[in-house]
């Protein structure tokens, strides 16, 4: 029987573990979002397979260290993983959060996919502890 929060949890993956754990800490303060965390593409994907574990939403960095990205599933980038959630777990949103949000190759890359993602949010606006996080889920 899957588990089921009674508060809106995202999936929020990202390489770097401090900032990760920065915006799970936004999330949770400031939001009363429940958040599940990975830091590389194979536990997400593991994550995003696991039909115990209920999400709401996928927030994902677009660039990944190779050492982090998933050659076997071919998740290299953030754009891999959302298009594997989108498959996946239809009903979740999709959100970007990153540096790389104004690169438009990422942006060609979804819409060449008929990727939904909910909204691109850079990274560097909403780094300060004093910015409230934009999410509604």
């Amino acid at each position: 029987m899957p588990f089921k929060s009674y508060f809106p949890t995202v999936l929020l993956v990202d390489d770097d573990k401090p900032t990760s754990q920065f915006w799970r800490r936004k999330f949770q303060s400031q939001k009363s979002i429940g958040v599940v965390v990975a830091n590389d593409m194979r536990h997400a994907k593991a994550l995003i397979d696991d039909p115990t574990i209920e999400f709401d939403a996928v927030v994902a960095d677009l660039y990944f260290d190779h050492d982090t990205d998933d050659p076997e599933s071919k998740l290299f980038t953030g754009i891999d993983l959302l298009a594997y959630s989108q498959t996946k777990r239809p009903d979740a949103l999709r959100y970007t959060l990153s540096f790389m949000v104004e690169n438009p190759s990422y942006q060609h890359q979804a819409e060449e996919r008929s990727l939904s993602i909910k909204q691109w949010f850079p990274k560097s606006i909403y780094a300060a502890e004093t910015v409230d996080t934009p999410w509604k889920i």
